[in-house]
């Protein structure tokens, strides 16, 4: 399942893409500024846990942030007060910041004068300004759809911005209104800065604005000041996880962010989304003799934080997760189910799986002396006797509808054959494969079958060696024959082992559909063996697995097996709150316990 959408505190939710300001005041532990967003994960009110998949994403991008510092509700304050005398106005920050511009209430104020800044230290200003600008006078001029006289305001020289680091004479129309009185601002603007075009570009905490009119210093007040714009960026940028049914402070994501470089974290998000929800697991389950099941609701939260007022831009943003169960009816830690040598009947037990839930991964685990001895063997089973230890596969071809393949086979002694073993790969669900054995003619497969098998309803996962029945047992001959592999459905793959002599064969498209030698695979036979009747090496050492009416093929695990329970859960239609009990059919000749361990579920709700 994926969640997109982030919903910031007392907001509403919106895509997690896009443009993110953090500019809420933190007064508690950690950065100054910080912006906390919450992401609900539903989970139906029966899972155990949460996977987070490698599609989970997060991408992002630290932008400047400009914002007037002079009304009461600015992310951070630019406090202007009047200097005894009125001759000029302290602007006084929190902490040194990037002075941008500065905007005047009223053009009139200031045309034909020098804006001049002064540093300062408390009460004692220094005797040179550290920065100077000067605003040209209004040229009047008669407008022809108007009685109201227009002024053009003359700017000056300012930085181009089309084409930064180049001066240019900028100019605008502003309107007087009936009394003659200019409406409009007035700009103090820096030149040839290396901030964005027109900005002031200065560092400072404290300074003094004064206006200088021919030698002397006009009257200056702090409520001609209308704007005091900073620029900010980056100050020690971090983003956390952060879950408060834990009660833990965030977890914070490593990293490091530069000013207009987009970060990717795609891993480490998700590894930390997964700390974060294995802790509250961990929390729950504390003291309880049985799996605590998840809220039907988790919340989760993006803290992002900044010593600075920060501009943001996310440009993916996935969490991604199955639903996780691992547990046995009635909370039971493991199954150990005892057989006896008198008799090898079924024994059952009873699996549960959340009701119309999408499974991506159902797996149980076999234990104990009958599945540590088939697993040593390296044998796979549907049920009953596995066929011997082959080789590992070196090389595999690709069976499809349209792909059909022969691969030779070389017998050395008579055999009665009623079993065939394969090493196959599905590559995708409910795949089925035909196979039909033939004598040799002429070095191509005689059209009379000898000898039939099929596999039906099989799941993508790695290489499976599997059995299949004949359906006729043959007494064969030595000599050569031809396996041959159809799909009548999804796609498979054919492992195939290095042998002198042997070469495979590919169906020609052509009318007829005649067989056709395949040089690139000289030297190579498919992973097969026909299998002699009443050969049962190994039979009393397999268990044989039954979900419903499913049999289940058996993998080596290290010392275990391992049951893919997918193919046999076809649970009734059921809301995705309730459980559904499934009857589970053990089979083991091998007198004995056999253990059972959880089966591990990954789901989805469905929609």
């Amino acid at each position: 399942m994926k969640v997109t959408q982030l919903t910031p505190i007392a907001g509403t939710a919106r895509a997690g893409t896009g443009e993110w300001l953090i500019t809420q005041s933190n007064n508690g532990p950690g950065r100054r500024f910080r912006q906390v967003c919450t992401l609900q994960l539903a989970t139906g009110g029966l899972a155990e846990g949460i996977h987070f998949t490698s599609q989970c994403t997060l991408a992002l991008r630290p932008d400047h942030y400009t914002f007037n510092a002079v009304p009461s509700n600015a992310p951070e304050r630019a406090i202007v007060t009047n200097i005894p005398g009125g001759k000029g106005a302290r602007i006084s920050l929190s902490v040194p910041r990037l002075v941008s511009s500065i905007r005047y209430q009223n053009s009139i104020h200031v045309q034909g004068k020098m804006t001049q800044l002064y540093r300062t230290d408390g009460d004692v200003i220094t005797e040179e300004p550290f920065h100077s600008h000067f605003h040209h006078y209004l040229m009047m001029q008669a407008t022809t759809t108007s009685a109201a006289p227009a002024a053009r305001f003359e700017r000056g020289m300012v930085e181009s911005k089309h084409a930064p680091g180049v001066l240019e004479y900028d100019s605008r129309l502003e309107r007087l209104n009936r009394g003659g009185q200019v409406r409009g601002n007035v700009v103090i603007s820096g030149l040839n800065n290396t901030l964005p075009p027109g900005e002031l570009g200065i560092e400072a905490m404290e300074f003094i604005v004064r206006l200088e009119n021919s030698g002397s210093h006009d009257s200056i007040s702090s409520g001609n000041i209308a704007e005091v714009n900073l620029t900010t960026g980056p100050e020690s940028l971090r983003l956390g996880i952060e879950l408060p049914a834990l009660g833990e402070p965030p977890l914070f994501l490593p990293g490091n962010f530069t000013l207009y470089q987009t970060t990717h974290l795609n891993q480490v998000f998700r590894d930390t989304l997964q700390k974060v929800v294995d802790r509250y697991v961990d929390k729950l389950n504390t003291g309880s003799p049985t799996p605590a099941l998840l809220p039907g609701t988790l919340e989760l939260r993006l803290v992002m934080e900044n010593d600075a007022p920060l501009k943001m831009n996310i440009s993916a943003f996935a969490v991604d997760y199955h639903l996780v169960r691992e547990s046995l009816p009635e909370g039971l830690a493991k199954q150990v189910l005892r057989f006896d040598a008198a008799t090898d009947a079924p024994q059952a037990m009873t699996l549960q799986v959340p009701g119309n839930a999408i499974m991506h991964r159902a797996e149980l685990t076999l234990a104990g002396k009958a599945a540590k001895a088939a697993a040593r063997t390296g044998n796979s089973a549907a049920a009953g006797a596995p066929p011997p230890p082959i080789p590992a596969a070196a090389k595999a071809l690709r069976v499809s509808p349209q792909q059909p393949w022969a691969s030779r086979l070389i017998l050395d002694e008579p055999i009665l054959a009623d079993r065939l073993m394969l090493c196959i790969s599905s590559l995708a669900p409910g795949s089925r494969a035909r196979l039909t054995l033939h004598e040799d003619h002429d070095g191509m497969p005689y059209p009379e079958v000898l000898a039939r098998a099929g596999l039906d309803g099989l799941q993508p996962r790695g290489l499976s060696r599997l059995r299949c029945t004949l359906q006729d047992t043959q007494l064969l001959q030595p000599g050569d024959y031809w396996l041959v592999m159809e799909v009548p459905e999804g796609r498979l793959m054919w492992h195939l082992q290095p042998r002198d002599g042997a070469h495979l064969l590919t169906r020609k498209a052509v009318a007829g559909g005649h067989w056709g030698h395949t040089q690139e695979d000289d030297g190579f036979a498919a992973i097969a063996a026909l299998l002699p009747q009443g050969d049962s090496k190994g039979a009393d050492t397999v268990p044989g697995i039954q979900l419903g009416q499913q049999m289940l093929a058996v993998q080596p695990h290290q010392d275990d097996l391992l049951v893919d329970l997918r193919p046999g859960l076809v649970p009734p239609v059921a809301p995705s709150h309730t459980l559904i009990d499934l009857s589970l059919s053990v089979r083991c000749n091998q007198p004995g316990p056999l253990t059972l361990y959880p089966p591990r579920l990954e789901y989805d709700l469905s929609p």
